[in-house]
């Protein structure tokens, strides 16, 4: 039985009580905002796959993105697996090289450099199987 002089004011187990609904509360409130596992997206592999350091070193030492490979490696990963498909390989070259997006940061300028290069050297290349398919045609 409680007294009716203790008044109305907050007992420390009712305080300790509120404290321990707030962490609840913050508790399940976190599990809501962080998506389970499989509901999130890929995250890009940020080191470079076995494939793509094949694809580098096939490529001629001139061309071949040294800073890319460094700084972006997702990026030379996917151009990796886009080389052999060239309307892929095109879109995702002018995908890099134009803004699309205001206040992007940009790429640093030795790498906008080995991407323009590479993407010359790759349209080259394609004039050239081009060039080879139409002789051998006639």
């Amino acid at each position: 039985m409680t007294s009716i002089y203790r008044g109305w004011g907050l007992h420390l187990g009712d305080i300790i009580r509120a404290e321990a609904a707030a962490q609840q509360r913050d508790a399940e409130a976190q599990e809501v905002e962080a998506p389970p596992i499989h509901l999130r997206r890929a995250q890009p592999v940020l080191d470079l796959l076995p494939r793509t350091r094949q694809w580098l070193e096939a490529v001629p030492d001139r061309v071949r993105p040294h800073a890319l490979s460094l700084q972006f490696a997702r990026i030379a990963n996917r151009l990796c697996a886009a080389w052999d498909d060239p309307a892929d390989c095109l879109s995702y070259f002018d995908d890099l090289l134009v803004d699309k997006r205001p206040m992007r940061k940009g790429f640093p300028v030795t790498v906008l450099r080995e991407l323009h290069d590479l993407r010359a050297y790759y349209v080259g290349m394609l004039a050239a199987q081009l060039g080879k398919r139409s002789k051998s045609r006639r």
